[in-house]
């Protein structure tokens, strides 16, 4: 087997070699993924790292700046995905070649301060070979969306009743990164980044909700394409107003009267945010991925238990 040569682009100058391998490995919906997400997002930094033998490339992974603010700071992280190799080229040295690359040219360029990605149990020795080490569990977080459940639940909680009221996207994404203060550390994003992230899989359409007087809080949910089931792909809350039990029990009186029938988060499982979650009356589901991440310079990622981080960050399927 040739040694494939790794190099770093701009994915729409690669376009066509890279949806090729994708489309040969049985991921033809790779192609909706670019058209949506890879397109616009390479212009704000996203990039691709390929393998290439003469025309083809025969390895690819990609990161996507995304920036992270809380505690008056502001760190650059960077969202790994898309790891793909054609069959000859999944060894182990192969894609570990590919990954220290990656590392080795954002370290030179020196504007990401930490990556991070999610993988399955075959690909975490790959990812542990470029440096890679455990920082969380993601887990599912599920609240039954029935009048009674959520009666009381909110009561055990204490969690004070809030009406929620669809909202345009600006208006929520504009208060929510300038007042909204939750004192975790969080991904800063703006509208057209969620634009980039819908419709797929676990978040076939997006509707903002403004919650409590003046919008002291705000909600990201999204129908399953599948289940009847409302997802929180994000929120903005106030711990000394609109707190984040307000905000979810909102949602999903919101859910309910959609009738839906539960309101599902994905998050790390070792933050606070997660305790808060289970105190307004989630109930813990399967563990879904390790979260696995790597500092590229002097600057330290955000304390796990300090992390606001949804799962709708992490990837672009």
């Amino acid at each position: 087997m040739s040694e494939a040569v790794v190099e770093q682009c701009d994915p729409r100058e690669r376009e066509a070699e890279i949806r090729a391998l994708f489309a040969r490995n049985g991921q033809a919906q790779f192609d909706a993924v670019f058209e949506r997400a890879y397109r616009p997002r390479a212009a704000d930094g996203l990039r691709s790292w390929i393998g290439r033998l003469g025309d083809d490339a025969v390895m690819h992974i990609s990161v996507t700046p995304l920036r992270f603010t809380g505690r008056g700071r502001t760190l650059m992280g960077g969202v790994l995905g898309d790891l793909m190799a054609d069959e000859p080229y999944r060894d182990f040295w192969s894609p570990v070649r590919l990954l220290r690359a990656l590392v080795a040219d954002l370290k030179r360029a020196g504007e990401v301060d930490f990556l991070f990605t999610t993988t399955v149990a075959d690909a975490e020795p790959v990812f542990k070979a470029g440096g890679f080490k455990p920082f969380g569990t993601l887990r599912r977080y599920v609240l039954p969306l029935s009048r009674t459940y959520r009666a009381v639940a909110r009561l055990r909680g204490r969690v004070a009743r809030h009406r929620a009221t669809p909202c345009q996207a600006h208006n929520a994404v504009s208060g929510g990164g300038s007042s909204h203060g939750t004192g975790h550390w969080r991904p800063q994003s703006d509208e057209a980044y969620y634009a980039t992230r819908i419709p797929r899989l676990d978040f076939a359409d997006a509707t903002w909700l403004a919650i409590g007087r003046d919008a002291g809080g705000c909600a990201l949910v999204c129908r399953h394409q599948e289940r009847p089931e409302l997802t929180l792909a994000d929120a903005f809350w106030n711990e000394h107003g609109v707190g984040l039990g307000e905000v979810v029990h909102a949602a999903g009186r919101w859910g309910h009267g959609q009738r839906l029938r539960k309101l599902s988060v994905t998050t790390l499982q070792e933050t606070r945010v997660a305790h808060q979650l289970e105190r307004a009356g989630f109930f813990a589901r399967d563990a879904t991925s390790k979260l696995l991440i790597k500092p590229l310079g002097a600057n330290t990622p955000p304390p796990v238990d300090d992390l606001f981080l949804p799962s709708f960050a992490l990837t672009s399927w």
